[in-house]
């Protein structure tokens, strides 16, 4: 045989085994892989009660003597009523004593 031959041959079979393992080892390999398509991811939220202690201040107020607020309320009608006599003029002058005197007077 001539030795352009044989290196010829001995090459082919190089490359021939080659391309065979090449190509088993993709044929082996894709069987472990599919294609992704999509992804959703799972999650779960988990609610865990805990409890905290901190201090806080917190302003007490004593309670009011007239809750209600009457008194208040009876010496605004009369103050209301006197001034009203005083600086105002006209004919609201008597709507304003007749008022005034009915805010305070119990009927």
């Amino acid at each position: 045989m001539s030795k352009q031959l044989l290196i010829g041959g001995i090459v082919g079979a190089v490359a021939v085994t080659a391309i065979g393992a090449v190509a088993g080892y993709r044929l082996l390999d894709s069987a472990d892989y599919a294609e992704v398509i999509s992804v959703k991811p799972i999650m779960i939220t988990v609610s865990v009660p805990r409890e905290v202690y901190r201090d806080q201040v917190v302003e007490v107020t004593n309670p009011t003597k007239d809750p209600k607020q009457i008194t208040g309320t009876v010496a605004g009608a009369v103050i209301g009523g006197v001034l009203g006599n005083q600086v105002g003029g006209g004919k609201g002058k008597t709507a304003a004593t007749v008022a005034g005197a009915a805010a305070v007077s119990p009927s």
